[in-house]
Formats: C-alpha cells, structure tokens, sequence
C-alpha cells in the first residue's frame, strides 16, 4: 500500500460541517492526551479504489498521463507514514483560490510516468492539467496504492491544502489508545456538531471492508 493503516481512527465530517468547525475538532482532539497525530484529507487512503483522475502533462513530456487526485494537508504524510524520496512538505499549501497555482506532491509512479526518472528531477517541475490549469511539484514521495488488488496501481498526485477542509472531509487521528480517542471524538462532536450522527472507523476497518467487496467481486468474476 505504501502507507501505515494501523493505530489511526477516521473521522468523516458532516455535511453541516465549515473549515473554521473542522480547524475546531482538529485543535481539540490534537490536544488531547494520546493522539499523537491529526492531518486532513478530502478521503481515507484505499476506501475508494475508483477515486478521481485527471490527465496531466509537462513542457517537456507533452503525451497525456492519468494520474489519480487527492487533496491533504501537509501532515497527512506523517500520519500516514509515507516515504518521502525528494522535496519538502511544509504547510503553506491552498485550494482557497481556484486560479492560483497549486502545490503537489506525486507519488514515484507518476513521477516516472511523466517523464522523471529520478524524483528530484521532478522537483520544481510545472505540470498541466486537462483543463489547463497548473500545478507545482515540491515533493516526491515513494509510490502508494489505493485500487484494489485486480487493478493496475494508478499514479498518484496530492494536492497541498492546509485550512480548506470542511464537509465530507476526513480527519484522520494517529492515536496510542484508539478506543480513548473515539470517546475524545465523540465528546467533541457533541459540541461542535450537536445535530449530526458521528461517522468514524479505524483506518484498518475501512481497508478491510475494501478487501472483502474486493474478494466478493473477484468470486463472481470467477464463477461467471
């Protein structure tokens, strides 16, 4: 997979839920005793295989690539434990303004895919997207999978977006002591989102249940 999936409780946030309430749970749980992490992610690594794509391309290396999106902030890749071949991830990045240029970080396969051969070649690199929009690479990290296991693993791209997060979004906590934790989850919910069901499982749980329709699928196929 190419990240850590175990010791972490995903948070999905309410519909109801503004990027100033989302900040808000992310303050209190970060200062609670036992979580040791908090980043935010537009989904959970693996729980959707199909995700979003788009074609992106270089000056240099103009034939289209379809790479895999997803939009995190700076400290999903400690929480996640990802391998960070080249570059430097810092907070700064942003989604707020949809004409500014965007800060990325590709994964080794679509570095490769789109022309780099090593990943420091990539850093500082201008990639393009479909709709003609731009991007900037500051990181490379090592490669990551989130399809299932009878699909090609897809290239990878993350979108740097610190404070942007808000309904729909994923908070994703690295705790010592997970059933702690959801009892911090839920006593915080109950304050900042009073009026909603709260949704959250182990980060294991979801890629497990992702494994299994995989199986169930994959017997089907089989006894066709």
């Amino acid at each position: 997979l190419g990240f850590r999936s175990t010791g972490l409780l995903a948070v999905t946030l309410p519909a109801t839920a503004t990027p100033q309430s989302a900040a808000a749970l992310r303050d209190v749980l970060g200062r609670t005793p036992g979580i040791e992490g908090a980043a935010s992610s537009d989904e959970v690594p693996g729980r959707n295989p199909a995700g979003q794509n788009e074609a992106f391309t270089t000056g240099s290396y103009p034939s289209p690539v379809l790479i895999r999106m997803n939009a995190v902030d700076a400290a999903f890749f400690d929480v996640y434990r990802i391998g960070l071949l080249a570059g430097k991830i810092t907070s700064g990045g942003t989604t707020v303004d949809a004409n500014a240029d965007k800060s990325v970080v590709l994964d080794r396969t679509a570095a490769k895919l789109l022309g780099f051969a090593q990943a420091e070649q990539a850093l500082g690199a201008n990639i393009k997207s479909a709709d003609g929009k731009f991007a900037r690479v500051v990181a490379v990290i090592d490669r990551v999978r989130q399809e299932t296991a009878h699909a090609e693993a897809a290239a990878q791209l993350f979108y740097l977006n610190d404070g942007n997060f808000g309904a729909g979004a994923v908070l994703t906590l690295h705790a010592s002591d997970l059933p702690q934790a959801r009892k911090a989850v839920q006593t915080a919910w109950q304050r900042l989102f009073p009026d909603d069901v709260v949704t959250m499982d182990t980060v294991d749980a979801y890629l497990a249940e992702h494994y299994k329709q995989d199986r169930m699928v994959g017997g089907l196929i089989a006894a066709a």
